[in-house]
Protein backbone atom coordinates (compact mmCIF):
# COMPACT_ATOMS: atom_id res chain seq x y z
CA UNK A 1 0.00 0.00 0.00
CA UNK A 2 1.34 3.44 -0.95
CA UNK A 3 1.25 6.19 1.65
CA UNK A 4 2.59 9.74 1.62
CA UNK A 5 4.12 11.58 4.57
CA UNK A 6 4.19 15.38 4.42
CA UNK A 7 5.13 18.23 6.77
CA UNK A 8 5.45 21.95 6.06
CA UNK A 9 8.45 24.07 7.09
CA UNK A 10 7.95 27.75 7.91
CA UNK A 11 10.73 30.32 8.04
CA UNK A 12 12.65 28.86 5.09
CA UNK A 13 13.09 30.64 1.74
CA UNK A 14 14.76 28.52 -0.93
CA UNK A 15 16.02 30.64 -3.81
CA UNK A 16 15.39 28.00 -6.50
CA UNK A 17 12.25 26.16 -7.54
CA UNK A 18 12.88 22.54 -6.49
CA UNK A 19 10.21 21.03 -8.74
CA UNK A 20 9.51 17.43 -7.74
CA UNK A 21 11.98 17.89 -4.91
CA UNK A 22 15.61 17.33 -3.92
CA UNK A 23 16.43 14.06 -2.17
CA UNK A 24 17.18 13.92 1.53
CA UNK A 25 17.47 10.15 1.37
CA UNK A 26 16.17 7.35 -0.86
CA UNK A 27 12.50 7.99 -0.03
CA UNK A 28 12.42 11.50 1.41
CA UNK A 29 12.41 14.78 -0.51
CA UNK A 30 12.21 18.51 0.12
CA UNK A 31 10.38 20.83 -2.28
CA UNK A 32 8.93 24.33 -2.47
CA UNK A 33 6.97 23.74 -5.68
CA UNK A 34 3.28 24.39 -5.00
CA UNK A 35 2.03 22.20 -7.82
CA UNK A 36 4.07 19.29 -6.51
CA UNK A 37 2.70 19.91 -3.02
CA UNK A 38 -0.90 20.06 -4.23
CA UNK A 39 -0.45 16.78 -6.08
CA UNK A 40 0.76 15.08 -2.89
CA UNK A 41 -2.41 15.83 -0.91
CA UNK A 42 -5.57 13.91 -1.92
CA UNK A 43 -8.61 16.12 -2.42
CA UNK A 44 -10.54 14.06 0.15
CA UNK A 45 -7.85 14.74 2.75
CA UNK A 46 -8.39 18.49 2.58
CA UNK A 47 -11.75 18.08 4.32
CA UNK A 48 -9.89 16.29 7.15
CA UNK A 49 -6.99 18.72 7.60
CA UNK A 50 -9.04 21.83 6.76
CA UNK A 51 -8.77 24.56 4.13
CA UNK A 52 -6.75 26.86 6.43
CA UNK A 53 -4.19 24.14 7.11
CA UNK A 54 -3.96 23.47 3.38
CA UNK A 55 -3.26 27.15 2.74
CA UNK A 56 -0.59 27.15 5.48
CA UNK A 57 1.15 24.16 3.87
CA UNK A 58 1.09 25.81 0.44
CA UNK A 59 2.40 29.10 1.84
CA UNK A 60 5.12 27.46 3.94
CA UNK A 61 8.64 27.91 2.66
CA UNK A 62 8.95 24.23 1.78
CA UNK A 63 7.68 20.78 2.65
CA UNK A 64 9.45 17.55 3.43
CA UNK A 65 7.66 14.52 2.03
CA UNK A 66 8.18 10.80 1.72
CA UNK A 67 6.58 8.19 -0.52
CA UNK A 68 6.31 4.91 1.36
CA UNK A 69 5.35 1.32 0.63
CA UNK A 70 3.77 0.30 3.94
CA UNK A 71 3.35 -3.25 5.14
CA UNK A 72 -0.18 -4.59 4.56
CA UNK A 73 -0.57 -5.35 8.28
CA UNK A 74 -0.01 -1.67 9.19
CA UNK A 75 -3.65 -0.72 8.87
CA UNK A 76 -4.63 0.42 12.37
CA UNK A 77 -4.42 4.05 13.39
CA UNK A 78 -1.97 3.36 16.22
CA UNK A 79 0.59 2.00 13.75
CA UNK A 80 0.01 5.01 11.51
CA UNK A 81 0.66 7.38 14.39
CA UNK A 82 3.87 5.61 15.41
CA UNK A 83 5.19 5.80 11.88
CA UNK A 84 4.12 9.44 11.63
CA UNK A 85 6.00 10.27 14.85
CA UNK A 86 9.08 8.53 13.47
CA UNK A 87 8.93 10.55 10.25
CA UNK A 88 8.45 13.82 12.16
CA UNK A 89 11.62 13.08 14.12
CA UNK A 90 13.39 12.31 10.84
CA UNK A 91 12.26 15.67 9.42
CA UNK A 92 13.35 17.47 12.59
CA UNK A 93 16.77 15.84 12.19
CA UNK A 94 17.13 17.59 8.85
CA UNK A 95 16.47 21.00 10.43
CA UNK A 96 19.17 20.22 12.99
CA UNK A 97 21.52 19.33 10.15
CA UNK A 98 20.58 22.49 8.23
CA UNK A 99 21.96 24.53 11.16
CA UNK A 100 25.41 23.09 10.39
CA UNK A 101 25.18 24.85 7.02
CA UNK A 102 23.44 28.04 8.12
CA UNK A 103 21.86 29.57 11.21
CA UNK A 104 18.09 29.57 10.82
CA UNK A 105 14.73 30.01 12.54
CA UNK A 106 12.70 27.27 10.85
CA UNK A 107 9.70 25.50 12.32
CA UNK A 108 8.01 22.24 11.42
CA UNK A 109 4.25 22.36 11.10
CA UNK A 110 1.92 19.41 11.68
CA UNK A 111 2.82 16.17 9.98
CA UNK A 112 0.36 14.15 7.91
CA UNK A 113 0.19 10.66 6.48
CA UNK A 114 -2.14 10.12 3.54
CA UNK A 115 -3.45 7.05 1.75
CA UNK A 116 -6.65 5.95 0.01
CA UNK A 117 -8.40 5.21 3.33
CA UNK A 118 -7.86 8.16 5.64
CA UNK A 119 -5.47 10.92 6.72
CA UNK A 120 -3.73 11.07 10.08
CA UNK A 121 -2.65 14.50 11.25
CA UNK A 122 -1.86 16.60 14.27
CA UNK A 123 1.57 15.15 15.01
CA UNK A 124 4.08 17.82 16.00
CA UNK A 125 7.62 16.73 16.79
CA UNK A 126 10.18 19.52 16.53
CA UNK A 127 11.65 22.68 17.97
CA UNK A 128 11.18 26.38 17.34
CA UNK A 129 14.61 27.38 16.10
CA UNK A 130 15.67 30.94 16.89
CA UNK A 131 18.57 32.71 15.20
CA UNK A 132 21.67 33.65 17.16
CA UNK A 133 20.43 37.27 17.17
CA UNK A 134 17.27 36.18 18.98
CA UNK A 135 15.17 36.78 15.85
CA UNK A 136 12.79 34.43 14.06
CA UNK A 137 13.01 36.04 10.65
CA UNK A 138 12.90 33.87 7.49
CA UNK A 139 16.17 32.34 6.36
CA UNK A 140 17.17 32.40 2.69
CA UNK A 141 18.93 29.26 1.54
CA UNK A 142 20.39 28.66 -1.92
CA UNK A 143 20.11 25.31 -3.66
CA UNK A 144 23.86 24.89 -3.19
CA UNK A 145 23.55 25.43 0.57
CA UNK A 146 20.61 23.05 0.64
CA UNK A 147 22.72 20.48 -1.20
CA UNK A 148 25.46 20.79 1.42
CA UNK A 149 22.90 20.22 4.18
CA UNK A 150 21.41 17.23 2.36
CA UNK A 151 24.83 15.61 1.95
CA UNK A 152 25.63 16.13 5.61
CA UNK A 153 22.21 14.78 6.60
CA UNK A 154 22.88 11.54 4.73
CA UNK A 155 26.35 11.29 6.24
CA UNK A 156 25.22 11.83 9.82
CA UNK A 157 22.10 9.70 9.75
CA UNK A 158 24.05 6.85 8.16
CA UNK A 159 27.36 6.95 10.00
CA UNK A 160 26.46 7.33 13.65
CA UNK A 161 28.85 10.30 13.90
CA UNK A 162 26.09 12.74 14.72
CA UNK A 163 22.34 12.57 14.38
CA UNK A 164 20.31 9.44 13.90
CA UNK A 165 16.64 9.23 13.04
CA UNK A 166 16.03 9.41 16.79
CA UNK A 167 17.52 12.56 18.29
CA UNK A 168 19.04 11.95 21.72
CA UNK A 169 17.82 14.55 24.19
CA UNK A 170 18.67 12.93 27.52
CA UNK A 171 22.18 13.06 28.92
CA UNK A 172 22.99 9.59 30.21
CA UNK A 173 26.00 7.49 31.14
CA UNK A 174 26.19 5.83 27.73
CA UNK A 175 26.30 9.17 25.87
CA UNK A 176 29.56 10.53 24.48
CA UNK A 177 30.99 14.04 24.44
CA UNK A 178 29.49 14.84 21.05
CA UNK A 179 25.95 13.86 22.02
CA UNK A 180 26.23 15.73 25.33
CA UNK A 181 27.55 18.80 23.51
CA UNK A 182 24.69 18.58 21.06
CA UNK A 183 22.15 18.74 23.88
CA UNK A 184 23.63 22.13 24.79
CA UNK A 185 23.85 23.16 21.12
CA UNK A 186 20.16 22.34 20.76
CA UNK A 187 19.35 24.49 23.79
CA UNK A 188 21.31 27.35 22.23
CA UNK A 189 19.64 27.22 18.83
CA UNK A 190 16.11 27.02 20.26
CA UNK A 191 16.37 29.55 23.10
CA UNK A 192 14.82 32.99 22.46
CA UNK A 193 17.07 34.56 25.11
CA UNK A 194 20.39 35.67 23.64
CA UNK A 195 22.28 35.56 26.95
CA UNK A 196 21.20 31.96 27.55
CA UNK A 197 22.14 31.15 23.97
CA UNK A 198 25.69 32.25 24.75
CA UNK A 199 25.69 30.20 27.94
CA UNK A 200 24.56 27.12 26.02
CA UNK A 201 27.11 27.61 23.23
CA UNK A 202 29.84 27.79 25.89
CA UNK A 203 28.46 24.66 27.57
CA UNK A 204 28.56 22.84 24.22
CA UNK A 205 32.27 23.66 23.88
CA UNK A 206 32.87 22.59 27.47
CA UNK A 207 31.16 19.26 26.85
CA UNK A 208 33.47 18.68 23.89
CA UNK A 209 36.85 19.83 25.16
CA UNK A 210 36.98 20.57 28.90
CA UNK A 211 38.92 18.23 31.16
CA UNK A 212 39.11 20.36 34.31
CA UNK A 213 37.08 23.08 35.98
CA UNK A 214 40.23 25.07 36.81
CA UNK A 215 40.60 28.23 34.68
CA UNK A 216 37.80 26.90 32.52
CA UNK A 217 37.26 29.97 30.34
CA UNK A 218 40.99 30.19 29.57
CA UNK A 219 41.27 26.45 28.91
CA UNK A 220 38.33 26.36 26.50
CA UNK A 221 39.17 29.62 24.73
CA UNK A 222 42.76 28.50 24.20
CA UNK A 223 41.86 25.02 22.98
CA UNK A 224 39.21 26.17 20.53
CA UNK A 225 41.51 28.92 19.22
CA UNK A 226 44.30 26.42 18.54
CA UNK A 227 41.87 23.98 16.98
CA UNK A 228 40.34 26.44 14.52
CA UNK A 229 43.07 28.95 13.68
CA UNK A 230 46.64 28.57 12.38
CA UNK A 231 47.43 32.26 12.12
CA UNK A 232 48.57 33.62 15.54
CA UNK A 233 46.70 36.91 15.09
CA UNK A 234 43.40 35.23 14.21
CA UNK A 235 43.97 32.72 16.99
CA UNK A 236 44.29 35.54 19.52
CA UNK A 237 41.14 37.26 18.25
CA UNK A 238 39.16 34.03 18.59
CA UNK A 239 40.56 33.50 22.09
CA UNK A 240 39.46 37.01 23.09
CA UNK A 241 36.01 36.52 21.54
CA UNK A 242 35.41 33.39 23.61
CA UNK A 243 36.72 35.04 26.78
CA UNK A 244 34.19 37.83 26.22
CA UNK A 245 31.45 35.24 25.68
CA UNK A 246 32.32 33.74 29.06
CA UNK A 247 31.80 37.13 30.68
CA UNK A 248 28.20 37.18 29.43
CA UNK A 249 27.79 33.48 30.26
CA UNK A 250 28.75 34.16 33.87
CA UNK A 251 26.15 36.92 34.15
CA UNK A 252 23.45 34.73 32.59
CA UNK A 253 23.95 31.64 34.74
CA UNK A 254 24.69 33.42 38.01
CA UNK A 255 21.64 35.65 38.04
CA UNK A 256 23.25 39.00 37.18
CA UNK A 257 21.50 41.39 34.82
CA UNK A 258 22.96 42.66 31.55
CA UNK A 259 22.89 46.42 31.06
CA UNK A 260 20.95 47.81 28.13
CA UNK A 261 24.09 49.45 26.71
CA UNK A 262 25.55 45.94 26.30
CA UNK A 263 22.60 44.46 24.40
CA UNK A 264 23.95 45.13 20.90
CA UNK A 265 27.29 43.66 21.92
CA UNK A 266 25.47 40.69 23.40
CA UNK A 267 23.87 39.87 20.05
CA UNK A 268 27.22 40.15 18.31
CA UNK A 269 28.81 37.75 20.78
CA UNK A 270 25.95 35.29 20.29
CA UNK A 271 26.39 35.37 16.51
CA UNK A 272 30.14 34.86 16.94
CA UNK A 273 29.56 31.90 19.28
CA UNK A 274 27.15 30.38 16.79
CA UNK A 275 29.79 30.66 14.05
CA UNK A 276 32.53 29.20 16.26
CA UNK A 277 30.47 26.20 17.37
CA UNK A 278 29.47 25.52 13.76
CA UNK A 279 33.14 25.59 12.72
CA UNK A 280 34.04 23.23 15.56
CA UNK A 281 31.43 20.71 14.43
CA UNK A 282 32.67 20.97 10.83
CA UNK A 283 36.19 20.25 12.04
CA UNK A 284 34.99 17.23 14.01
CA UNK A 285 32.92 15.79 11.16
CA UNK A 286 35.89 16.12 8.78
CA UNK A 287 38.43 14.45 11.08
CA UNK A 288 38.40 10.80 12.09
CA UNK A 289 41.30 11.50 14.47
CA UNK A 290 39.36 14.23 16.28
CA UNK A 291 36.30 12.00 16.54
CA UNK A 292 38.47 9.31 18.08
CA UNK A 293 39.98 11.76 20.57
CA UNK A 294 36.50 12.84 21.73
CA UNK A 295 35.64 9.29 22.81
CA UNK A 296 38.96 8.78 24.58
CA UNK A 297 40.05 9.67 28.12
CA UNK A 298 40.47 13.16 29.57
CA UNK A 299 44.21 12.49 29.69
CA UNK A 300 44.29 11.81 25.94
CA UNK A 301 42.36 15.02 25.27
CA UNK A 302 44.81 16.95 27.44
CA UNK A 303 47.74 15.48 25.51
CA UNK A 304 46.06 16.22 22.17
CA UNK A 305 45.74 19.93 22.92
CA UNK A 306 49.00 20.28 24.85
CA UNK A 307 50.96 18.90 21.90
CA UNK A 308 49.43 21.54 19.66
CA UNK A 309 49.74 24.43 22.08
CA UNK A 310 53.44 23.84 22.83
CA UNK A 311 54.21 23.01 19.22
CA UNK A 312 54.97 19.29 19.36
CA UNK A 313 52.88 18.75 16.21
CA UNK A 314 52.08 21.07 13.36
CA UNK A 315 48.63 19.58 12.76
Amino acid sequence: MHRTFLVGISGLKISNNLGRGDKLDDKTFITNNKETIRALIPREAITVIGELEMLWILDAGAVIYSLEDMSPHMTDKSAYNKFLAYMMTHAASFLHTLWHTKDHACLLGKGYLFDDQFAVGGCSRGYDFVKATGEQSPTEVSREELGTARSLFRLLTGSGVGYSSKITRIIKESSNRLSRADAHRLAATTSPDVAFKIASYCSALEALFSTSSAELSHQLSERVAFLLEDDPGRRRLLYEDLKRAYTFRSKAVHGDHIKQKDWDGLRGVSVRCDEIVRRVYSKIFASDDLQEILVSSAEDINDFFLDRIVGVTGE
